[in-house]
């Protein structure tokens, strides 16, 4: 099975960086306890009012962290329309960065309930997820176009 268009590819893409970067999000916080404000917290913030709760919570904000991912590398691929081999790893930690950034500042500017105080350790935290995931976007669209399963490639 060949996938052709790009919205499928970028739909892929940032589901696969989105389960990579919320893995590790999840094994830093419930074996490693370095986190304290998780990816699902902030989307349980803008949904709930409040950080995750129970387990009912943390399923719905992780399925709709999940897809908001997927929305993303949608967006990102077409963007970039011509994805070149040259520099697609900067291209992708950009785009993340950048989204990254986009969000702190709505969250602030728009005191949104629950994150009035951002601490330099929760940004910092969140900035390297944003950058694993702009990496892992970044490879998993870069092999897209260069295999057989959606490359030019025959």
């Amino acid at each position: 099975m060949k996938i052709k268009d790009r919205l499928s590819k970028g739909f892929i893409a940032g589901l696969t960086a989105g389960t990579v970067m919320d893995i590790i999000d999840h094994l830093s916080y419930f074996i490693m306890n370095e986190s304290t404000f998780r990816s699902v917290d902030w989307v349980a913030v803008l949904a709930y009012g409040h950080k995750v709760d129970n387990l009912s919570e943390l399923v719905s904000t992780q399925i709709i962290h999940l897809f908001f991912s997927a929305f993303l590398g949608m967006i990102f691929i077409y963007a970039t329309p011509n994805f070149p081999d040259k520099n697609y790893l900067l291209k992708g930690w950009i785009w993340a960065i950048l989204v990254w950034f986009l969000s702190v500042v709505f969250m602030v500017t728009f005191r949104t309930p629950g994150i009035m105080v951002l601490k330099l350790e929760i940004l910092a935290y969140h900035f390297i997820l944003a950058s694993i995931f702009g990496f892992v976007l970044a490879v998993v669209v870069h092999w897209f176009n260069n295999t057989l399963l959606g490359g030019e490639q025959e």
